[in-house]
C-alpha cells in the first residue's frame, strides 16, 4: 500500500517535478552558488507541507527539514 501510495503521488506531481528539473537543468550555476534551484526545490518543499529551514547552505549540498502527515513522518537529515 505505501509503496502505491508513493507511485501515485509521484505521478500526479510528475508534470511539476519535470518543470523544476528542466529549468534546473536549462538554468544551470556555478557550483556552490545555486541560488535559482535552491529556490525553486526550498517552495516546492514548503507548498508540499515541508518546514524548510534556510542558512544552512554554508554546507555544500544540505536540505533540512520535516514533514508531518498522519503515520507518515520524515525527520530532519541533512542532504550531505
Amino acid at each position: 500500500m505505501e509503496r502505491q501510495w508513493l507511485y501515485e503521488e509521484i505521478e500526479r506531481q510528475r508534470e511539476r517535478l519535470t518543470a523544476i528539473a528542466d529549468h534546473i537543468f536549462d538554468h544551470l550555476e556555478y557550483d556552490g552558488e545555486e541560488y535559482i534551484a535552491s529556490a525553486l526545490l526550498e517552495g516546492y518543499l514548503e507548498e508540499q507541507g515541508f518546514a524548510v529551514e534556510r542558512g544552512a547552505e554554508r554546507l555544500a549540498y544540505c536540505l533540512s527539514g520535516g514533514l508531518s502527515t498522519g503515520a507518515k513522518r520524515c525527520e530532519n537529515r541533512p542532504f550531505v
